[in-house]
């Protein structure tokens, strides 16, 4: 017997009501002092384009107090962020050190102007509790408030691929759910939601 089939169009019902099964977000700190780009995770590096150092030429990053860290290799990552317009910018982060022990993901907005050759259109002004953030020779700005720690973050790289994963797998195996698990789910969805995004579907057979 068929418990439920829900469909749920996430970008559509999102847009309509904030309800989002985003799983692929990420913080970054922005910052205008950095001359390099940071970042923790390997899995978001371009493929091919990671290249990892020796000892010999391995550069070193000068922190707070005069600190030296060593990143484990260098590469591209691309990031995704939507501007106050609600559109989607890429945006590429050549020469991206890999720091896995990193506790955030630094973008240089400097390093970012120098990349895209942008003298005067990509630069980041920083109030006590937000920020406004501009790219790609002004084509793109983003307003948005800092974090409890205080901090530039802004989310990027937003997108639904684990989402996908997850829909994938029960379209093809199926899976059995708790009728208690059913009712959560139900009163998660927008009443709204319309459009096949993907399919859950489970079954109990007596």
């Amino acid at each position: 017997i068929t418990l439920a089939t829900f469909v749920y169009n996430a970008t559509a019902a999102c847009a309509a009501t904030s309800f989002s099964f985003d799983s692929d977000s990420v913080d970054i700190v922005l910052d205008n002092s950095a001359n390099t780009h940071i970042w923790n995770r390997l899995e978001d590096f371009v493929e091919g384009t990671v290249e990892y150092f020796s000892d010999d030429d391995n550069p070193g990053v000068v922190t707070i107090g005069d600190s030296e860290s060593r990143p484990v290799a260098i590469g591209t990552v691309m990031l995704t962020l939507m501007d106050n317009d609600g559109i989607e910018s890429k945006i590429i982060l050549k020469d991206t050190l890999y720091f896995p022990s990193s506790p955030v993901n630094v973008l240089g907005v400097t390093k970012l102007g120098e990349q895209l050759n942008d003298t005067d259109g990509t630069w980041i002004k920083t109030r006590w509790r937000s920020s406004t953030f501009s790219w790609n020779f002004n084509k793109h700005q983003l307003d948005f408030s800092h974090s409890s720690n205080k901090l530039p973050v802004v989310s990027v790289k937003v997108g639904y691929q684990t989402f996908d994963s997850f829909c994938t797998l029960f379209e093809r195996t199926g899976a059995m759910i708790e009728p208690t698990s059913l009712s959560t789910c139900r009163t998660m969805l927008p009443s709204d939601a319309s459009s096949s995004l993907c399919y859950l579907t489970s079954s109990n057979s007596e």
